[in-house]
């Protein structure tokens, strides 16, 4: 669903406020962005339970089991942080562990790669923004802009080739690049 086209995004999640901003009301908010019960209980059942925990140290196996009774909380909680503008600090926590490469790691600074585990809580709000905002904003981004869903790295490839190609095909050149995939 589209959402109206006088609505602005501002770095506080509240539509057309500005941090600081007074004299605005939850009526300022258009109704396409909160979240219902039944949008939230879906996100809730289909959290991949073999994840590990993030900061909250919830596990994923209780948000799926327990969709049900912490439906209302998840709602109450995405809502508020939209009304009020401000996310609790926990939300915005992440651990950031070395992933090896390869294993065994000869050396860490180049072997390893950060990985970060953040809430499922925020994983879930995170999504519930993106679905709204995605289709507003696709438009706008480039389209040799490869990571967002329905493209991929054999996308990126392709795109790559076919310049290559396209390029050679003109005569009197010749074509080099790196292409790496982080």
């Amino acid at each position: 669903m589209p959402l109206s086209t006088d609505w602005k995004i501002s770095s506080r999640y509240i539509p057309g406020i500005e941090a600081g901003s007074q004299g605005h009301t939850v009526a300022d908010i258009v109704d396409e962005i909160w979240v219902t019960e039944y949008e939230a209980l879906n996100a809730s059942r289909a959290v991949q339970t073999r994840k590990s925990t993030g900061p909250d140290e919830i596990p994923n196996v209780v948000l799926k089991v327990f969709a049900p009774e912490l439906t209302s909380v998840l709602v109450d909680l995405y809502n508020a942080s939209l009304r009020e503008g401000y996310l609790p600090s926990l939300l915005k926590r992440a651990i950031v562990r070395p992933l090896p490469k390869q294993t065994p790691a000869k050396m860490i600074e180049d072997d390893t790669r950060p990985m970060s585990l953040t809430s499922q809580m925020a994983k879930l709000m995170e999504g519930f923004t993106l679905r709204r905002i995605l289709p507003d904003v696709m438009c706008e981004l480039d389209p040799k802009q490869f990571t967002v869903a329905g493209k991929s790295t054999c996308h990126a490839i392709c795109c790559l080739l076919h310049l290559a190609y396209e390029t050679l095909d003109s005569g009197n050149c010749w074509v080099r690049f790196f292409f790496a995939d982080f």
